[in-house]
């Protein structure tokens, strides 16, 4: 419990630190604070304009499968959720039945 109070301490001032010294700028700087004061308004989309939104993200996504380093790391990542969900469904069944 020390150890699990320590870490997160730890990381609760890396977080803080981070956050103080970061050079991102705010959403005002960044632009985005024009509409949250309301003055831009974005036209209604409609069904049409929805679906190419959509799309255009799906495309974006599918290009990053073009990394080979990204496809490894998505293997591995795949394989050991699959691995873990397995583990725990195996070790439940031998555990409770």
């Amino acid at each position: 419990m020390v150890v699990a109070i320590i870490s997160t301490l730890m990381f609760s001032c890396a977080v803080v630190i981070t956050w103080k010294r970061t050079w991102e700028l705010t959403p005002d700087e960044a632009g985005f604070g024009e509409y949250a004061n309301g003055t831009v308004h974005e036209p209604h989309l409609g069904l049409r304009g929805w679906i190419r939104r959509v799309a255009h993200v799906m495309r974006e996504y599918a290009t990053t499968l073009r990394i080979r380093e990204f496809r490894k790391h998505l293997t591995i990542f795949l394989l050991v959720q699959t691995s873990s969900d397995v583990f725990g469904q195996t070790f439940l069944f031998f555990c409770f039945v």
